[in-house]
């Protein structure tokens, strides 16, 4: 049973035991009691305690208190309970943790580039607040991310070309593809090969120098001239 008693700026509800609560039917019900209330217009502030094992005299053993502290940070949360909306819940000091679970760091490329405004809009689109959080980290191309993701701790994933594997076998004769997974392709990338015009077709080539900068195109040029079988050298811009 529940009982609502209002008075100014102060509201009261009460329940039972076994009473699961509900604010926002609390808020509707306010309207039948003469408390004008637009759910709508409603801001939830929600604290938190972080509960962690304690140091020096203790009362139970520690591994004891650490499974109670792990028990506390992984049960249902305030706001689920209550069944807040959580566009309109407001946490100022959110658990670390659940921050932390639902955020992917996805490294791109160097600012103003398409690959970063890509991942920005990922970020803009694919946000549910505290359910997944899309992190773009700015990188230095494709060929330096194939090593931020495989080590540097902050990055979950990133965006390469799929030209670089094989450039990593050609320059350094490493293979990294079963190091790495596919998740899916975005875009087409264009490849522009300028030249004088004394070369008429790529395969005129043939024991030029080519300049391409490493992280912008060289390691598609490496590729290109690996399956065409031209002599070339390709090298970054001095």
């Amino acid at each position: 049973m529940l009982a609502i008693m209002a008075r100014r700026n102060w509201v009261e509800a009460r329940y039972g035991f076994m009473e699961r609560p509900n604010v926002l039917a609390i808020l509707d019900d306010c309207r039948t009691k003469a408390v004008e209330i637009n759910r709508n217009d409603v801001t939830f502030y929600i604290g938190h305690e972080t509960i962690i094992p304690r140091e020096g005299r203790r009362w139970i053993p520690r591994w004891q208190e650490a499974i109670f502290a792990a028990m506390a940070r992984n049960s249902v949360r305030i706001t689920d309970v209550l069944k807040l909306p959580h566009a309109q819940v407001v946490e100022p000091f959110p658990y670390r943790d659940a921050v932390n679970a639902g955020t992917v760091s996805i490294i791109t490329a160097p600012a103003g580039g398409a690959k970063s405004v890509f991942a920005a809009d990922m970020a803009r689109v694919l946000d549910e607040k505290d359910k997944l959080r899309i992190l773009p980290v700015l990188g230095k191309g494709p060929v330096q991310n194939v090593i931020d993701i495989l080590y540097l701790k902050s990055i979950d994933m990133g965006l390469v070309t799929t030209d670089v594997p094989e450039f990593y076998k050609i320059e350094y004769n490493v293979a990294i593809t079963d190091r790495l997974r596919y998740i899916m392709k975005l875009h087409n990338d264009e490849i522009h090969i300028i030249a004088p015009t004394e070369i008429k077709t790529v395969f005129d080539l043939e024991g030029k120098r080519i300049e391409a900068p490493k992280d912008v195109g060289l390691y598609s040029a490496k590729a290109i001239f690996s399956r065409l079988k031209i002599n070339a050298t390709s090298t970054p811009p001095t």
